[in-house]
């Protein structure tokens, strides 16, 4: 790995710096924030569609707070999950939006 691209790496985090070249211009603030949110929406709607395959319990149903309390807790993973970028698909984002893929 290149010093240029070990400098991105500590700065944005281990993935985005991998995609990065010596002659690339490093991921602008917009761009990596774009990247991330779609990521985090993607996550979050991955959780959605997982909770939804597990059936509610149809003696006590849900209240609409605890609808509510729920949807923001899945907000909460998909957030925690895509905070340490390890899931890679903000850098196939960012890929995509410089036109790399």
């Amino acid at each position: 790995m290149t010093p240029a691209q070990l400098k991105v790496k500590s700065k944005y985090g281990a993935a985005v710096g991998a995609l990065v070249k010596d002659d690339d211009k490093p991921p602008t603030p917009e761009e990596l924030s774009a990247a991330r949110g779609m990521e985090q929406m993607m996550v979050d709607l991955m959780i959605t569609e997982m909770r939804k395959s597990v059936p509610e319990n149809e003696v006590v149903p849900l209240s609409q707070g605890e609808r509510i309390f729920r949807q923001m807790l899945d907000q909460e993973h998909a957030r925690m999950l895509t905070e340490g970028g390890t899931l890679g698909i903000a850098d196939l984002v960012l890929a995509q939006m410089r036109g790399k893929r």
